[in-house]
């Protein structure tokens, strides 16, 4: 479509100029509130249809208006019509764009009788009713799966556990349903929540309502609602539905964190009770052994962020009168002390791995030298540490959970190669003894190792270089933000590998067997 960029703003009638740069860009939310754009043109055509009984449309202003809002729809589901940098939030963008296409007078007039007020938190209920009732039909899922379990389980014993100590025998069935009952108990407090929320602020103008004759009652009908709000101020002002929502989702997440740490325990070689199928779990890069149950893990990780939303959500409205807007910010558990935990554990994290390779270097070359091998060895992963973090300053990416996976994929990945490299000077070292220079024997390593280690590094950057545009297509930032310094790490790997680690080794060892010079 031919899209209008002109900056267009929905208040400001006072106003001789309009905000600064910086509170532009602090008020701007489209970025999290676009996601209410087919709400929001939904309810613009209820709002049309109750403009038009008022007589404030005429009939054909009214067809033109809800083929504009058809129109605007079909861009806003192609792709073709998005919010631009001036706009402040999605209702100034589909304005933006409805004026665009019908005009500055007929677009204008569906400013009438209608805040953003009550059109937000209206926007708000009909997104949060509508994603509950998938949220509900998932665990529903999850229910008849467990429910599933249990009757191929039929009569099979398992000790029940208190205090994680054997307690009494249990029927496995009756452990499985142990999780759907709280799950049912999830669904039911969405379905209470819904019946409470079934009412639409629309009609509530900005906190009194309006003047103009619309029929609230008549545009509740049509976006769902069985009836509008009892109060014009509650129905504007209100939020406690959300966080009643979020307190639902957030349990939700810690009765299926139970179910997961269970999956997790009985997954160990202790418990051996289940084994996960392959399609389920992850490997370690290196430890081939290995079988993680990562959508277990996951999902634990996950409740956590729903209870630190909520948490977040309820001090944003502990106070008295709460601002309308709040929907435009992100909540987010965004604490000092997780991130300084956060970053010591990860140290500890790497400082350990270096430890562990140093020592391993040390004995398996101690035949020639491992821990002045083990040394230079460390000192090669720190400069492809600091490659993988200088990426992630460059390219401004945070440094989060993907940071540390990187950094310490990226020691499995070039310990690697340097235990091959070592390899071969030291079976090399057994065949020609005396025969060669130590540079000579290494660099002799180096080339034997050099091929298959530039086609594994060809295959993995190949590899990670189509994870890196599948991300970017697919707008997939958590895997983006992990492959990218990991392809970097894997070069930077390769060429620290031969070109660092070996090269100081031979270095050091041809300096400590020079002669000393003989004093004059």
């Amino acid at each position: 479509m031919t899209e209008n960029n002109e900056h267009l703003a929905l208040w400001g009638g006072r106003f001789t100029s309009g905000p600064s740069p910086e509170l532009a860009r602090l008020s701007k939310s489209t970025q999290f509130d676009w996601r209410l754009a087919d709400d929001d043109i939904a309810g613009s055509r209820a709002h049309a249809r109750a403009l038009g009984r008022a007589g404030l449309l005429t009939a054909d202003e009214l067809q033109r208006m809800e083929d504009a809002l058809d129109t605007l729809q079909r861009h806003v589901d192609d792709g073709s019509f998005a919010p631009i940098e001036d706009d402040e939030d999605e209702a100034t963008a589909l304005e933006r764009g409805l004026i665009d296409i019908a005009g500055d007078e007929l677009g204008g007039k569906l400013r009438a009788g209608r805040s953003r007020n009550d059109q937000i938190a209206c926007l708000i209920r009909m997104w949060l009713r509508r994603h509950s009732r998938v949220i509900a039909g998932l665990l529903l899922d999850l229910v008849n799966a467990l429910i599933e379990q249990s009757e191929k389980a039929g009569r099979t014993v398992m000790p029940g556990r208190t205090h994680m100590q054997h307690a009494q025998p249990v029927l496995l069935a009756h452990q499985l349903m142990a999780h759907a009952w709280p799950l049912i108990r999830d669904v039911q407090r969405l379905i209470d929540w819904d019946k409470r929320i079934n009412a639409s602020p629309y009609g509530s103008g900005a906190l009194a309502g309006n003047t103009l004759g619309l029929d609230p009652e008549a545009v509740a009908r049509e976006l769902g609602f069985s009836r509008v709000t009892d109060n014009s101020i509650d129905g504007t002002a209100a939020r406690d539905l959300v966080a009643e929502f979020a307190f639902v989702a957030a349990m939700t997440g810690v009765d299926i964190s139970r179910l997961s740490e269970e999956i997790i325990i009985w997954n160990t070689q202790e418990f051996a009770f289940v084994k996960l199928d392959d399609g389920y779990s992850t490997g370690s890069s290196i430890m081939p052994q290995k079988k993680n149950p990562d959508i277990a893990e996951l999902a634990r990780g996950k409740s956590g962020r729903l209870i630190g939303d909520l948490t977040g959500l309820l001090a944003t409205l502990n106070e008295q009168y709460p601002d309308n807007a709040f929907v435009q910010n992100e909540v987010s558990n965004v604490d000092a002390t997780i991130g300084k935990e956060f970053m010591l554990k990860s140290i500890v994290a790497l400082v350990a791995a270096c430890v562990l390779i140093l020592l391993y270097v040390a004995y398996r070359f101690r035949r020639i030298g491992g821990l002045k091998a083990g040394s230079t060895a460390i000192v090669a992963l720190l400069h492809d540490m600091l490659v993988v973090f200088g990426v992630f300053v460059i390219l401004r990416i945070p440094l989060n959970g993907n940071f540390i996976a990187a950094l310490l994929t990226i020691l499995g990945y070039s310990i690697n190669d340097t235990v091959v490299i070592y390899d071969r000077i030291r079976e090399n070292s057994g065949l020609y003894g005396k025969k060669m220079s130590l540079p000579e024997l290494v660099n002799l390593s180096i080339n034997q190792s050099f091929g298959r280690s530039m086609m594994t590094s060809i295959t993995t950057c190949i590899a990670l270089a189509i994870v890196c545009v599948v991300s970017i297509i697919f707008k997939l930032d958590s895997i983006f933000t992990f492959a990218v310094p990991l392809l970097f790490g894997m070069v930077s790997g390769v060429y620290s590998t031969m070109c660092i680690a070996t090269q100081l080794w031979v270095s050091y060892k041809t300096r400590k067997a020079a002669p000393a010079p003989k004093k004059a």
